[in-house]
């Protein structure tokens, strides 16, 4: 009987880089929910769509059907399937010079994973779920646990953290 080892090498060689198997839409759904959504929100939101007078370049980066409209240059925000041809990909890598620094300022930067998780959203084609769905995926990456209500907090994951066995036996004795 033959070894199988070769034949699961062939299998993972025509299957592609690593970062593609975990693109699959379900997956591109939770990846926007618990990481994309809030980079945008505490990222871009306040230039690109807070307040709909105010959206600088025209783009609107607060629906899917905003940014694949697209801002003042016509063109979609995003490419869906294909990160490299998303101008906002590329805004964010920072290293296009055809297209602008975004967000502009440099102690707001992008960290790697966040911009790693754009691209993995946008090559997963971009799904921007329903706020149910949203939630579902936020709860499903929420840590097992008890979650306790403290009196306020600086995000709604702070004022609503969640405590594992061991810590609420400290809270409580």
């Amino acid at each position: 009987m033959p070894h199988p080892l070769p034949a699961i090498i062939v299998l993972l060689v025509a299957a592609g880089p690593l970062h593609a198997i975990d693109s699959k839409p379900a997956d591109a759904e939770a990846v926007f929910a618990t990481r994309v959504l809030p980079v945008l929100k505490a990222k871009c939101f306040a230039c690109h769509g807070e307040d709909a007078a105010k959206i600088k370049g025209g783009l609107d980066l607060t629906s899917r059907a905003a940014l694949l409209r697209g801002g003042d240059s016509g063109t979609p925000g995003v490419a869906a399937g294909d990160a490299a041809e998303s101008p906002l990909y590329r805004a964010v890598t920072r290293t296009d010079a055809d297209v602008s620094e975004m967000p502009p300022k440099e102690n707001d930067k992008l960290t790697e994973a966040d911009v790693e998780a754009i691209r993995g959203w946008i090559d997963g084609g971009a799904p921007w779920p329903s706020a149910g769905r949203i939630a579902e995926h936020v709860n499903a990456a929420r840590p097992a646990g008890t979650t306790v209500r403290t009196s306020g907090g600086l995000s709604p994951d702070w004022t609503n953290r969640s405590y594992g066995l061991s810590a609420l036996k400290l809270l409580t004795t």
